[in-house]
């Protein structure tokens, strides 16, 4: 379920986090945080670009709007992300 209050749905926000994870890892502890973006019905095919070229962020959450804890964010109609799909 999408736990973070706002959701990750950048790029900028999804590498910030990545630090703040990693400053918590004891140093020489093997710890690769798999960073993900929150999908949304504006989400674009750029921030999906920018997010692959990050090297940091590996995939995409879809949750339908509504549907669980925190997810109003969600996708409202797949129809919406044709473009970043």
């Amino acid at each position: 379920m999408p736990n973070l209050v706002p959701p990750v749905v950048t790029t900028d926000q999804a590498l910030e986090y990545y630090d703040r994870v990693m400053a918590v890892v004891p140093e020489g502890q093997a710890f690769q945080p798999l960073m993900t973006l929150y999908l949304t019905d504006k989400t674009t095919a750029d921030e999906i670009r920018k997010a692959k070229a990050s090297g940091k962020v590996f995939a995409v959450k879809l949750y339908p709007a509504g549907a669980t804890t925190n997810s109003d964010s969600g996708v409202t109609d797949i129809k919406h992300c044709a473009e970043p799909l």
